[in-house]
């Protein structure tokens, strides 16, 4: 990691004088101790001064609380003046611009609880607002979470399903294309779940599968033009096998 350091530009190189309560060269050439500063957010409205400037702010209201901040006027929010704001508590935090202020051209700035923003001065009426996102707001692969929402997805166009076809779970979960001839759909080569939506052209083929350990099953595959098929694969503990279910 890079050190830090907080010094004067000017450099004394005068020799230390004798007398220790004064401010020698050596007290001015040393390191500087830097300390941010840190509030916590007071109950609605609250206001978020120029004197905040390198603050941490936290806000734990179980009930919503507005924050004003106003618009940079001459020294207060100059350019390079920042603070980051967090929402610890159940009330959403709205940070609300005053005097023309905007945050990322928006009027409005809402944190929900586990929200963190950084706010900087661009020396402008609209301050730049940075998330910083804290792990509770990812899904990781070694940690149970609850999924309170539902999510829309775009599903990945195979195009022509050239042959022999390897499904791929990188490509998504949800997958179409074409059967414009005779096709081996082989295991996938990894654990997973995906749906296929398969769609006869005119020349369409045969579907064979190979090196599934759970041979057919489901709905009989045809090459009757414009007739659609979702082929469903899982594969767990090394263990393929699919099921085929017709549209029509």
């Amino acid at each position: 990691m890079t050190a830090k350091s907080l010094k004067h530009k000017f450099v004394s190189a005068v020799a230390d004088g004798t007398d220790a309560t004064l401010v020698r060269s050596s007290n001015w050439n040393d390191e500087h101790n830097l300390y941010l500063g840190y509030r916590a957010g007071g109950v609605t409205p609250d206001t978020i001064v120029d004197g905040d400037h390198l603050s941490l702010i936290v806000y734990g209201s179980g009930s919503p609380v507005t924050v004003n901040i106003a618009a940079p006027s001459g020294v207060l929010f100059a350019l390079g003046w920042k603070c980051t704001v967090r929402n610890t508590a159940a009330g959403v935090i709205t940070i609300t611009g005053t005097g023309g202020a905007t945050i990322n051209g928006q009027p409005t700035l809402a944190l929900n609880q586990g929200d963190t923003v950084e706010l900087r001065s661009i020396g402008t009426p609209d301050f730049t607002g940075i998330a910083i996102l804290s792990s509770a707001a990812f899904l990781k692969p070694n940690a149970t979470a609850t999924i309170s929402v539902g999510y829309t997805f775009t599903p990945n166009n195979l195009g022509n399903i050239a042959t022999p076809f390897t499904p791929n779970p990188a490509l998504g979960n949800y997958q179409y294309g074409m059967n414009n001839g005779a096709i081996t759909f082989n295991a996938p080569a990894s654990d997973c779940a995906m749906d296929i939506l398969v769609t006869n052209s005119a020349t369409a083929g045969a579907i064979t599968f190979s090196g599934y350990t759970v041979g057919t099953t489901g709905d009989p595959l045809t090459t009757t033009n414009g007739q659609r098929f979702i082929i469903s694969i899982r594969r767990i503990n090394a263990i393929s096998t699919y099921a085929v279910k017709a549209l029509q």
